[in-house]
């Protein structure tokens, strides 16, 4: 049987060495749900556990926080656990090229934990595709300068969500070039979807 909650995707990921194929699964159920808010705002409150595993955690607090803010939920208080946060940035794919664009277009929930994806990266089979997508506006991607000044104001906008890197000056200079620079560094080719949740 598919996981119902989000909390059951960590119990089960604790057990599976084969593990991203549960948040896959809830993702089908959540998406089976569609119209039933009451039933998908039930799947997203009960708090996961901690995998210990900062990709995993922060990658669960962003799946909740991202399934409500898109379909018009509650939002959970655990998502806010600072836990669920990454300290490195994590490009979704890890292409360097793309980096600019993926900090464009990546939605809030995952800005916010410095993971770096697509305008809609929960997508599944059974998505609610007659809805719509959320999808980038031509002018963000006009340019690469373009999308590099984009990133930048968007990292403005959205550092005092948390404390992501020590001391601010008062206008947040440098903590936006602390967090530029730190995604300026190299990922590991690997941190992928797939491996998030892996051994």
């Amino acid at each position: 049987m598919r996981p119902q909650t989000l909390s059951q995707v960590a119990a089960r990921a604790v057990e599976d060495p084969y593990r991203y194929h549960h948040l896959l699964e809830f993702l089908d159920s959540f998406y089976g749900a569609d119209g039933e808010k009451d039933r998908q705002a039930a799947m997203l409150r009960p708090e996961p556990r901690l995998l210990d595993r900062p990709e995993a955690d922060a990658f669960l607090g962003r799946a909740g926080e991202h399934l409500a803010r898109r379909w018009g939920l509650p939002i959970p208080s655990w998502v806010r656990d600072e836990r669920r946060y990454l300290d490195r940035p994590m490009f979704l794919p890890s292409d360097r090229s793309l980096r600019p664009f993926l900090m464009v277009v990546s939605p809030v929930a995952f800005r916010t934990r410095l993971i770096f994806t697509g305008p809609d990266p929960l997508q599944r089979a059974r998505f609610p595709y007659h809805k719509g997508l959320v999808t980038c506006r031509d002018n963000l991607t006009a340019s690469p300068a373009d999308a590099v000044r984009s990133a930048r104001r968007i990292l403005l906008a959205s550092q005092p969500l948390r404390r992501p890197f020590g001391d601010r000056t008062a206008n947040g200079d440098a903590s936006i070039g602390r967090i530029w620079r730190r995604a300026s560094l190299p990922i590991d080719s690997k941190a992928n979807a797939a491996h998030i949740f892996g051994a």
